[in-house]
């Protein structure tokens, strides 16, 4: 089945040395933006403040190593064998700990059953009832009674919530006309904000000072002449005092981000609650044919 190739697919350990550069920009960004607070220490008399990685998988883009100096981390994933992997290979103390926040829970037999009904071509109606009906029927996270965390960073999450359901309907649109395959995409992309915004409620019900957010807001393809101009001309964002979502901004050109996009502008634009305390660019060269222009977001909650 191909649900089980994409899952192998996403072992990003071969990745390790070749997104070396990033994961220092992005760890050193986690710092210094944390610096401000007082609570802020490596003396070990001293309280280290909680730092909770969303979507943390096998942690290759991010040094939890040089963190755990700094915060008694959480990593965060559904796929529970990836993170304890990560914490086993990277953690010499305890100050970490793994578990699941099920904000966006489909599990392994939900795709493998999603697949089956693309192999069989069943109906479209029948397909999306389904997973409404799935979405539906998961159980709600009582946030009230769980801890909370000083700071959260997810990065590059909200364009993987919902993308082993379109990985899977590119591997079998043969079986469906361009009409069907339309209604099916327009529902993902519907599916795509719902689970975007259950993953803002998450961060936003269970952090106490600041969200980090990194997506992806451009993708290249071995055009390093673009991606250079595209940083040079992001990076004069970076100390501006609110988000240029609105016209100067360019959408992102990946599913899920465009959405994340627009609620995060909300969020710091339209409430009372939070704002941007800073943000920055960086080029993530994912492998050797896919770079990505990486957004990160800084939303500190106010007092």
């Amino acid at each position: 089945m191909i649900f089980e190739s994409l899952i192998e697919n996403e072992n990003t350990n071969i990745y390790f040395n070749e997104w070396s550069k990033y994961r220092h920009a992005v760890t050193s960004y986690i710092i210094e933006s944390s610096k401000t607070s007082p609570c802020m220490s490596t003396c070990k008399k001293c309280h280290k403040p909680s730092l909770a990685i969303w979507g943390a998988g096998q942690c290759n883009d991010i040094d939890i190593s040089l963190l755990s100096n700094y915060f008694n981390l959480v990593l965060i994933d559904c796929e529970q064998e990836k993170i304890n992997e990560a914490r086993s290979k990277y953690i010499k103390n305890n100050s970490c700990i793994c578990t699941d926040i099920p904000f966006w829970n489909i599990d392994h037999e939900a795709y493998e059953l999603f697949e089956a009904m693309l192999v069989d071509a069943l109906p479209v109606e029948n397909i999306t009832r389904y997973i409404d009906e799935y979405i539906n029927n998961q159980r709600k996270i009582k946030y009230n009674e769980l801890p909370k965390f000083d700071y959260s960073i997810a990065v590059g999450l909200s364009s993987q919530l919902c993308s082993r359901f379109i990985a899977l309907l590119s591997n079998y649109k043969k079986n469906y006309n361009s009409n069907e395959l339309n209604f099916l995409y327009n529902y993902f992309s519907s599916l795509n904000k719902t689970a975007v915004k259950s993953m803002l409620e998450a961060l936003k019900k269970m952090t106490l000072k600041l969200i980090i957010i990194g997506y992806e807001i451009k993708s290249y393809n071995n055009d390093f002449k673009e991606e250079q101009q595209d940083l040079k001309y992001f990076s004069g964002f970076r100390h501006d005092s609110r988000l240029h979502f609105d016209n100067t901004l360019i959408k992102s050109s990946v599913s899920g981000n465009d959405i994340l996009q627009n609620d995060l502008y909300s969020l710091v634009c339209d409430t009372n609650k939070y704002i941007l305390s800073n943000q920055n660019f960086f080029i993530w060269n994912f492998n050797k044919y896919k770079h990505y222009l990486m957004h990160f977001v800084n939303v500190s909650l106010l007092n």
